[in-house]
């Protein structure tokens, strides 16, 4: 990472080619444009962690290789829809479920599920089941999981408001990761 900011190192792993797809025939554009079979023009897909760089990059799991599908147990890929819409549908979807006293999560979860939205994301394990926001989700998780590239890999999906928001988050887990190197020396 050399003498380059924080900023700067996550500015160039939202913007490159994730190592899980270095050795496309195609560019990541068009992948991206395979994966988003739909008309969601206003979607964009950044893969991140160990698929982005090639190992973990969490403390708990610092520098585990990413392992291909042929193993056992795959690596999970991370996928962040930066999509405004969708983030504002999945925000709605929470407030009428917990309106009618439907959101079905114990109070951690929603509390952890609350400060996610505050900070600009949504998990796509939170949203509830045969909704509008959770099916456009599953066809993306559908569609990124058919392609060659990611088959037999998990696909888990976070929909961010905005780019900043995603840029934001990367950068506070790439200073959390550099606190826990820090400590473990």
């Amino acid at each position: 990472m050399g003498d380059r900011s924080d900023a700067e190192v996550v500015d160039e792993l939202i913007a490159s080619t994730p190592w899980v797809l270095r050795d496309l025939s195609v560019s990541f554009q068009d992948w991206k444009e395979r994966v988003l079979e739909q008309d969601v023009a206003s979607i964009d897909i950044v893969i991140v962690g160990s698929g982005a760089v090639g190992f973990s990059m969490s403390p708990l799991k610092l520098g585990r290789p990413f392992r291909e599908s042929s193993r056992n147990r795959p690596s999970d890929i991370d996928l962040a829809l930066v999509a405004p819409d969708l983030f504002a549908e999945c925000w709605e979807c929470f407030r009428e479920f917990e309106r009618r006293r439907r959101l079905r999560m114990d109070y951690a979860d929603k509390r952890r599920m609350r400060e996610h939205v505050y900070f600009g994301h949504v998990t796509d394990k939170t949203l509830p089941r045969d909704t509008s926001p959770s099916r456009s989700i599953l066809q993306i998780r559908s569609a990124a999981g058919r392609q060659t590239e990611l088959r037999g890999h998990p696909v888990n999906i976070r929909v961010y408001r905005n780019r900043t928001d995603l840029r934001d988050y990367q950068l506070q887990s790439l200073r959390s990761l550099r606190r826990a190197l820090r400590e473990a020396t």
